[in-house]
């Protein structure tokens, strides 16, 4: 069964900090309510006229509250985004399951499908600048390739993502909540 995105996160890539406080119930409630794997997005492509992906991200370079500004896609079925049942669709359009914009992304990219009870894999939609898995770029079209936990995935030259089961971004999240600053609170 492909998983379907919860209605409030219809609206594709979200914030980290989003997911932080879902994870204050534990890890078990967490992983009853989050059946689907997560793509973690860690850097984007500056697109002119829009806010630089550095402010946008800050991914983990400066630590403590910068790290909250990781991009997050449970990858799952956007309801009513496009015709493809058994695939979750990865691209600039609007109708994709997962949109991330960028110059350098497809209009789709990629699509994600899943393998036996707890298998995924990723192929390449025929994009124009490709996807790689482990730093392997897949075949334009070519077929699925296995994506595992903690697997980097990258669109394009400038879109790099990680892969994470549900169990590991609830681990991530719950050492995120139990570590970061509170607000308000200085460290000198």
């Amino acid at each position: 069964m492909i998983p379907r995105v919860l209605s409030d996160e219809a609206t594709t890539l979200l914030p980290f900090e989003i997911y932080v406080p879902r994870i204050a119930a534990g890890i078990e409630e967490f992983l009853k309510q989050h059946e689907s794997p997560f793509l973690v997005v860690e850097t984007l492509e500056e697109i002119p006229g829009m806010v630089s992906p550095g402010d946008l991200l800050l991914a983990t370079r400066k630590g403590g509250r910068a790290q909250a500004r990781r991009m997050v896609s449970p990858i799952a079925k956007r309801p009513g985004a496009n015709p493809f049942a058994d695939l979750i669709s990865v691209g600039r359009g609007a109708n994709n399951d997962i949109v991330i914009v960028g110059l350098a992304m497809s209009k789709v990219h990629a699509y994600f499908v899943r393998t036996g009870d707890a298998g995924w894999s990723i192929q390449d939609a025929g994009s124009m600048n490709g996807t790689a898995v482990r730093r392997e770029r897949l075949a334009p079209k070519g077929p699925p390739t296995p994506v595992c936990d903690g697997d980097v995935v990258q669109f394009g030259d400038n879109v790099l993502a990680n892969f994470m089961t549900p169990e590991s971004f609830a681990r991530l999240l719950d050492f995120f909540a139990k570590h970061s600053k509170k607000p308000g609170v200085q460290k000198n």
